[in-house]
């Protein structure tokens, strides 16, 4: 069989015939006899990584980076090229984007929700199938007054592809996503567009309900297999409740640009499956470019974007304090301009950059955050916000502390944030030895050959691995697993990154619980992950569950 397999992808796997070799000098003293599967939760460093790592602490001398000694200078300069790395390896550079070091992925998603400009009509609207640590981002949205919403793969496709063809009898046109969660009622039986679709022939499904605190919102869903299924909401142009959500025209805070948010995964921690890169430059797209106009008309619309009405929710911001410098954006309206609508883009590329090459010049994201070890297994405690430099204006962390600050008095609220995108943002110091310790990370994939070898190895063992999986029965010809993903898919490696993610079923077909599968694994000394809550939308639309059962 492995004879069979090494014919199949010679060209592929094994790193030009070096995985035993690697594994031997970088895996093997500790791994014994154990098989590790677990390369999501985090990938394995290697021995000569550590080594590396090891040698350069114990000759040299590391200081604090915020003094202006020696050490410190040393500390500051190897920092600063980490950075630098960081974009060079994915595809940027500091004229472009800034990378501000954070404790790991989610705090960077946690630092992008406290510090986004939110405020009533802004919209947080995420792929359903995103990790919780992007879902907790609308607890940020939510208290400032703005909506979210959760929306499906193929409404994402029909979201961006909406023109100006497709249009209320209100005359406003759909700019916003068609399934959205606010604290308004809708009556979908109602719309001037009943059906956010382009093809009656695609809605082979049921009718569903799908409530959440006060909305209700119809959804019909597709019945086809996973990688050609999503929901299909309903048009989100509903009637609005006048007696708490006035025209946007009409709030005294509608003169300042509103910025809304859009995140997904570049792939999905629960069954690996790649998202279109092109969203990003569809949904930048959607940002308005208005004229003036008088007080009493609607603002014209060009012929790619058009604002749809807006709903109103939470409480207004109040003002800073004028001597506070909060590196926002402020633009000087009068009454007779009207705002811009900015979309911006995070990217949630955790899961994505261990095995798949990720360039910024191509898929500029305005977000992108990231663990260092799951690409490297070292260190861990580490990851990154990479945030466009053109972004970086609109962002105002509500704390500050430590380096972030130039000035600041303790009687009277004054302070002086320091300019410079990753002092702003950077609280208190870096975790500088862990910083340091990078290069020797990205010196691991390079010695293996790079991004491009290792993906053409993760991809072979995951198309072979499926296949060997799938064909495994019972007595009585029942499959043995159930799979989930977009394996099956004609373009697999377009579509499909390293994961498998499986239910075990027992000879009736049903599946077994993942903890005596999880239990059983390791006794055998196989490690594997198992559960589903990181990624509630996933499972629960994979495992055909509904939200209120979840509740229950």
């Amino acid at each position: 069989m492995k004879n069979e397999f090494i014919a199949r992808y010679a060209s592929e796997y094994g790193y030009d015939g070096q995985i035993d070799t690697i594994y031997e000098r970088e895996i093997s003293p500790r791994m014994k006899s154990a098989s590790y599967l677990d390369y999501t939760g985090s990938s394995l460093y290697g021995t000569s990584q550590m080594h590396a790592i090891f040698e350069d602490l114990n000759t040299h001398l590391f200081g604090n980076p915020h003094s202006a000694n020696p050490s410190s200078k040393l500390t500051e300069q190897l920092i600063e090229n980490a950075r630098e790395q960081l974009l060079t390896f994915f595809g940027t550079d500091s004229s472009s984007y800034q990378v501000i070091f954070t404790r790991g992925a989610t705090d960077a998603l946690k630092l992008i929700g406290e510090a986004f400009p939110w405020k009533k009509g802004s919209e947080f609207v995420y792929l359903r199938e995103n990790h919780n640590s992007v879902l907790g981002i609308r607890e940020y949205a939510l208290r400032l007054g703005s909506n979210y919403h959760s929306i499906a793969e193929q409404n994402v496709y029909d979201w961006i592809d909406a023109s100006t063809s497709q249009q209320c009898s209100t005359g406003r046109y759909r700019n916003r996503p068609p399934s959205r969660i606010s604290h308004h009622q809708y009556d979908c039986n109602n719309l001037a567009c009943s059906s956010f679709k382009t093809d009656d022939t695609i809605i082979t499904g049921l009718t569903k309900s799908y409530h959440r605190d006060h909305a209700s919102v119809e959804f019909l869903q597709d019945s086809t297999d996973y990688a050609n299924s999503d929901a299909y909401d309903r048009c989100c142009c509903a009637t609005e409740d006048k007696t708490d959500a006035k025209r946007l025209d009409d709030d005294d805070d509608n003169f300042e640009d509103v910025y809304h948010l859009f995140a997904f995964p570049a792939e999905d921690n629960f069954a690996g499956v790649k998202y279109d890169m092109g969203w990003i430059k569809g949904i930048q797209q959607k940002t308005t470019k208005y004229a003036h106009t008088s007080d009493n008309d609607v603002p014209p619309l060009d012929t790619t974007d058009c604002e749809p009405p807006e709903r109103r929710t939470g409480t207004k911001k109040h003002a800073s304090d004028a001597s506070i410098s909060d590196h926002r954006t402020r633009h000087q309206r009068t009454a007779a301009t009207r705002p811009r609508h900015h979309w911006k883009v995070l990217l949630d590329a955790a899961a994505f950059v261990p095995t798949q090459q990720l360039n910024l010049s191509n898929t500029p994201a305005d977000f992108v955050t990231l663990s260092f070890y799951k690409m490297f297994g070292y260190p861990t405690g580490l990851g990154a916000l990479i945030l466009r430099s053109d972004v970086a204006e609109i962002l105002a962390k509500p704390f500050w502390g430590g380096g972030a600050v130039s000035l600041s008095t303790s009687y009277c609220n004054f302070r002086v944030l320091k300019s410079r995108p990753p002092d702003r943002f950077e609280d208190g110091t870096v975790p500088f030895l862990d910083i340091i310790a990078l290069k020797y990370g990205f010196a691991a994939l390079d010695a293996v050959g790079g991004m491009q070898r290792i993906q053409l190895h993760v991809a072979a063992l995951t198309e072979y691995l499926f296949e060997e999986i799938t064909a495994l029965r019972h007595s009585n010809n029942r499959s043995i697993v159930t799979v989930y993903g977009k394996h099956h898919h004609a373009e697999m490696r377009d579509v499909q990154g390293g994961i498998i993610n499986f239910n075990v079923l027992d000879d009736k077909g049903y599946p077994i619980g993942y903890k005596r599968v999880q239990i059983d694994a390791a006794r055998a000394g196989i490690h594997v992950r198992s559960g589903i809550m990181c990624n509630p939308g996933a499972a629960y639309w994979n495992l055909g569950l509904t939200e209120d059962e979840i509740k229950e």
